[in-house]
C-alpha cells in the first residue's frame, strides 16, 4: 500500500504525488492508496480528482478521527510518499518510516538528514523511483522498511545538531 500522510497542502506538492500515482495506474501497476493527514476547508483541487480517478485504488481516502486509526494504517503501509516542497523536519515520514513503510523522500529540504540516499529520489524522478518499488510488489518481494537500521542512528544525529544548534545560540 502507498501511504500519503501529510497536510493537505499544496507546500506538500499533492500534485506531483497524485500525477505520479495517475502515472502508474496509466501503466497497469496495481497498487493500493491510503491518503490521510490534516485537511483544512480550502484544500488543493487535486485531491478531488485523484479520489475519483484512483478510487479503484483508495483502501482510505481522508483524515482519521484518532491518533490509534493513523498508527494502524501506518502499520500497513509499505511505501510513504513525500513530495513535499518545504519541511524542516519531516515527522510524519519518520512515522511511517518507524511503523515500516520504505520511505520514498525527495534528496532535499531536511531528508538528506534523516534518510540514506537509496530512500532518496532526485528531483523531477519520482515516477522513475517508484517504478522499481512497484516491480518488486507485482513479484512479490516485500518492500516493507528495515526500521532498525533506518533509526538507529536518527536519535544520535538529532540530538548532536541540536546541541550544535543550541551552542551556537549561546555563544
Amino acid at each position: 500500500m502507498i501511504l500519503w500522510n501529510h497536510r493537505w497542502e499544496h507546500d506538500k506538492a499533492p500534485e506531483l504525488f497524485f500525477e505520479t500515482l495517475f502515472a502508474l495506474q496509466e501503466q497497469g501497476h496495481p497498487f493500493r492508496l491510503c491518503v490521510c493527514g490534516q485537511a483544512y476547508q480550502k484544500k488543493p483541487k487535486i485531491f478531488k480528482e485523484a479520489r475519483q480517478l484512483l478510487s479503484q485504488e483508495i483502501v482510505q481516502f481522508g483524515p482519521l478521527v484518532s491518533r490509534e486509526n493513523y498508527l494502524s494504517w501506518l502499520r500497513r503501509a509499505d511505501i510513504a510518499v513525500s513530495t513535499a516542497r518545504h519541511e524542516f523536519f519531516g515527522i510524519s515520514m519518520l512515522e511511517a518510516a518507524h511503523f515500516g513503510a520504505y520511505p520514498l523522500v525527495p534528496d532535499a529540504l531536511a531528508y538528506p538528514e534523516r534518510f540514506a540516499e537509496h530512500y532518496r529520489y532526485p528531483p523531477g524522478q519520482l515516477l522513475e523511483s517508484i517504478l522499481p518499488l512497484m516491480d518488486r510488489y507485482r513479484r512479490g518481494e516485500p518492500l516493507r522498511a528495515d526500521r532498525q537500521q533506518l533509526t538507529q542512528d536518527l536519535g544520535q544525529q538529532t540530538l548532536d545538531r541540536y546541541q550544535k544548534l543550541f551552542t551556537e545560540m549561546v555563544a
